[in-house]
């Protein structure tokens, strides 16, 4: 099990992903934005604000972003993987 803290700065989003294990989330500060699916559909998100908890399980395809500075800290198991469902996101664009 590890820890990990990052920080979403406004504006910023990370495309349609997967994780190899279920990731608990806690936002620390801030707002996330958390859209579930394939599809990157960011008004579809839903948003969670400051001191909330999340549970995405392995496998499922889902987005996050944020419209304000947000902090986030997360739990998981390793090893720890991401794959994004498009490879042209993983190639940057």
């Amino acid at each position: 099990m590890f820890t990990y803290a990052f920080f979403v700065p406004a504006g910023v989003w990370d495309p349609p992903h997967h994780h190899c294990a279920d990731v608990h989330l806690i936002v620390l500060s801030g707002e996330l934005r958390l859209g579930i699916g394939e599809e990157f559909t960011p008004s579809a998100a839903e948003t969670f604000p400051s001191g909330r908890f999340l549970h995405v399980p392995a496998g499922r395809a889902h987005f996050d972003g944020a419209e304000v500075d947000t902090v986030l800290i997360g739990t998981a198991v390793g090893p720890w993987s991401t794959e994004y469902v498009s490879s042209a996101w993983a190639e940057g664009g």
